[in-house]
């Protein structure tokens, strides 16, 4: 899989940074890690894009129930097949450029499917679970069908946000030239790659653990964790950030982490308060700017910003 194979759109990932990430692993430490996990493994990047080859034992984990199935499901080849038959005329995933007698009436119908689509799973996803404890028993293909429709069809990622707008396709209507594929086709494409699904298909369990319980879970002097927790004053952008992490989750995982036998990774932008959870005569502290967009509300155009991201470790 290429490295930064936009297959999903999601909050927060780090694809640009995963290979920084990963350099830090030194050889010592190759040789000794049996167990690889991303606490907030969120789109799962820095797994998906680098070399883990030297990892015995591969941990999805992440308390969004819709994305970890979604993963979980992907993993399955079965799950390609799902979606081939509802790509088929008549599925609900079907797409025909001639459909209509014009590319523009076409686009029109498309467009206007496709929205319904994702604003019916926005609504039942989000606005319908307001409140709500519900569990997920993984694989659900059709659940991972109506998240991939919104993680493909979200503008610029889905967050907490449950206004995320939506997007049709990467490209824009032409007249006179075809009628452009909405994302959702692309999805269909993307999850038949034999190197993602290869690369998942090592991934011993997905998991939606509390970050405390799964680092206790899977805590050894051969374990290293990757943890990129909600960054600070961001917690409530992220799916159910409020119950799952909230403001007081930044000293609850420093507390954890300073105790583990395994060894950590952690991504941070800088904030008043860290190099206290973290003193830096105590653990091994890296910077690197890195362009990434943000979405401007005012008039939905991106521009670029540079983020200063931290990286700090007990090794």
């Amino acid at each position: 899989m290429a490295r930064g194979s936009n297959y999903i759109s999601y909050f927060g990932g780090k694809n640009k940074a995963s290979n920084w990430i990963w350099s830090q692993i030194t050889p010592e430490m190759k040789k000794n890690t049996k167990i690889f996990t991303e606490v907030f493994s969120g789109a799962f990047w820095v797994y998906l894009n680098e070399d883990f080859e030297f990892v015995d034992t591969i941990i999805y984990n992440d308390m969004n129930q819709y994305l970890t199935n979604f993963y979980a499901s992907v993993s399955d080849t079965k799950y390609a097949e799902h979606l081939e038959l509802l790509s088929q005329p008549g599925g609900l995933l079907h797409f025909d450029a001639k459909f209509k007698p014009t590319a523009k009436l076409t686009y029109d119908f498309y467009y206007s499917y496709f929205k319904d689509l994702f604003n019916k799973y926005r609504q039942e996803l989000y606005y319908d679970k307001i409140g709500q404890q519900f569990n997920i028993i993984i694989p659900d293909f059709d659940l991972a069908v109506k998240y991939g429709i919104m993680l493909r069809h979200a503008f610029s990622g889905i967050s907490n946000d449950k206004q995320c707008g939506f997007s049709y396709s990467a490209s824009s209507y032409i007249e006179g030239k075809k009628c452009p594929e909405p994302k959702s086709q692309m999805l269909i494409r993307k999850v038949r790659d034999e190197k993602l699904i290869n690369k998942l298909n090592k991934v011993k369990a997905f998991e939606i653990l509390d970050f405390e319980k799964h680092i206790e879970k899977y805590d050894s002097k051969n374990t290293l964790f990757y943890a990129d927790p909600p960054y600070k004053d961001t917690e409530f952008q992220y799916y159910r950030g409020a119950e799952h992490f909230g403001s007081f989750g930044h000293k609850r995982l420093s507390s954890i982490l300073k105790n583990i036998q395994g060894k950590f990774i952690l991504s941070y932008y800088d904030f008043d308060g860290l190099d206290e959870m973290y003193p830096k005569d105590k653990f091994r502290w890296e910077s690197k700017s890195f362009t990434r967009a943000s979405t401007t509300i005012s008039n939905q155009t991106l521009e670029e910003k540079q983020g200063h991201e931290i990286l700090i470790m007990n090794f």
